[in-house]
């Protein structure tokens, strides 16, 4: 090779992976569903993000209006540039949102001040916006634990259709010269509450913020099933939903958690472990589900003793928690008493599988036999007949449908 050539090599393929680094890569969704004819705000954190010019979902009736990116902040920002922000931001908080003047000294090239389009520009920001700045101000400079791949935030005004088909759905985001990967999104037809992204700390005297505050406030609505709950889990949190429920009828709250974040490549293990944890009118605990079969993400099912408002906490198992914690649950009233759940009927598994998950139809060479293996020892036999010598293929669908049954097949000779 000349060797003139190889720096030119080098510098492409530097190119080459600069742009392959440059794909916006979005790491969670906040909330992450969306009731049928409602309009809100969605957080969408990852890498690469900041830039994208656009955003869409899969499916009918559900449009992103608008995109707003959030700035990086400035963490050295203090003696002058964060006080003056901070006392505008409580003034607006108070109800004053009067524009104001920068001072000289954001003029001043001497000064430790650092120019951020949202600390200079306060009153035009809007209420999640102030959430987005207050839990910057005042969270730990290392809390969560630093992960640049989830830093850089956008936000999408996202508008879903009255007539907008509930289910999964899949949102890109992109950017002027490359797309996403989807990330998975619900549209149900149940009311949502949405766990605030950030309680915003003030005391009596307005300007000394209190210590970061990441639990959902007292004050929260109480709910009535069915209701869609969306939250995120942040380290140490555990997250507290107020339900009313009546005695003698069954509600089930059902958890979907590692469907919207299947692999974190730096937890242990893996992915989110989320527990749920339901107490009665007096504060006592009466049902807890970490797992469901062999699936993470639990379902907590329960015949209330009496009638009264419960509180549905939500943690993960070792208290672990960031940004990318995102959960959903749906609870509702469950008519059959005694219901037995599988995997398969989970809250938003009602949609087609994959093909590769369900057994090929019924033909001439396809021979369909079905059976539940409902208490413990059971065993299931299947008889039939074999002409002459021939090849057979046995195949066992159960994991792949939803099934938790771990099977075996055995297969005997011909009776005498």
């Amino acid at each position: 090779m000349h060797k003139r050539l190889v720096p030119f090599l080098l510098a492409a393929a530097a190119l080459c992976a600069g742009a392959a680094l440059a794909l916006p890569v979005p790491g969670y969704v906040y909330p992450c569903s969306l009731q049928v004819g409602t309009s809100t705000r969605v957080i969408v954190g990852g890498d690469h993000i900041r830039g994208v010019t656009g955003a869409f979902f899969t499916g009918d009736g559900v449009k992103v209006s608008r995109i707003v990116a959030v700035p990086g902040f400035p963490r050295a920002s203090g003696k002058t540039e964060v006080p003056f922000a901070r006392e505008w931001l409580y003034d607006i908080l108070a109800g004053d949102r009067s524009k104001r003047e920068l001072p000289p000294e954001a003029t001043d090239p001497q000064t430790d001040w650092y120019h951020c389009s949202w600390w200079e520009h306060m009153d035009e920001r809007d209420d999640l916006e102030l959430q987005i700045i207050c839990r910057f101000w005042h969270t730990p400079e290392n809390y969560p634990q630093p992960t640049p791949a989830l830093d850089q935030l956008v936000i999408l005004d996202v508008d879903v259709d009255a007539s907008a088909t509930p289910g999964l759905r899949q949102l890109m985001v992109y950017d002027d010269s490359s797309i996403s990967a989807p990330h998975p999104f619900f549209i149900t037809k149940e009311p949502h509450v949405a766990e605030p992204s950030f309680v915003i700390p003030m005391d009596e005297q307005k300007k000394l913020p209190r210590p970061h505050i990441l639990h959902i406030p007292p004050n929260l609505p109480v709910q009535k099933p069915p209701v869609v709950i969306d939250g995120q889990a942040w380290p140490g949190e555990v997250d507290e939903f107020r339900i009313q429920l009546t005695k003698g009828k069954r509600f089930t709250f059902e958890m979907i958690a590692r469907e919207l974040m299947p692999y974190q490549g730096d937890a242990v293990p893996g992915f989110f472990n989320p527990v749920m944890r339901l107490y009665d009118p007096d504060g006592r605990e009466i049902a807890y589900e970490d797992d469901f079969y062999y699936l993470p993400d639990p379902i907590l099912s329960i015949i209330p003793p009496k009638d009264g408002i419960y509180t549905l906490k939500i943690h993960d198992n070792l208290y672990r928690g960031r940004q990318d914690n995102v959960y959903v649950v749906r609870c509702y009233e469950d008519s059959l008493a005694g219901h037995s759940f599988t995997p398969q009927n989970r809250a938003f598994v009602c949609f087609p599988p994959p093909a590769a998950h369900m057994p090929p139809p019924p033909g001439k060479d396809v021979d369909i036999r079905k059976g539940t293996i409902d208490f413990p020892g059971r065993t299931i036999r299947h008889d039939f007949t074999v002409a002459e010598p021939i090849t057979l293929n046995f195949e066992l669908f159960a994991r792949r449908m939803g099934s938790p049954l771990d099977g075996v097949i055995r297969l005997y000779g011909p009776l005498a």
